[in-house]
């Protein structure tokens, strides 16, 4: 948050039973995150997604550039991750 950032929250898992989706809501410490702006996904029972997918375009803003010139993508780490599975670093870049 004190670099900005869009940050997009998304509370995951809903579809387990211990999930209690009523009592799961997080508690924010700043009141700029509203609960009512949490997303919440199952992405195991396919719950969310295109709600989650549809707020990364409408919330980001698009990296500054030239629209009509190349996008490149540099994939500089990845990593296997026992909870998450593959974690991909990427830098995106617009030719400049």
């Amino acid at each position: 948050m004190e670099h900005e950032l869009t940050i997009v929250p998304v509370l995951n898992k809903i579809d387990l039973p211990i999930a209690g989706r009523t009592r799961s809501s997080p508690k924010w410490s700043r009141p700029s995150h509203r609960l009512r702006d949490v997303l919440r996904v199952s992405a195991k029972a396919g719950l969310g997604i295109d709600e989650v997918l549809q707020a990364i375009i409408t919330r980001v803003p698009p990296p500054a550039g030239r629209p009509d010139e190349p996008l490149r993508a540099l994939v500089y780490n990845s990593h296997f991750d026992t909870y998450k599975g593959v974690v991909v670093y990427v830098r995106i870049r617009t030719a400049c």
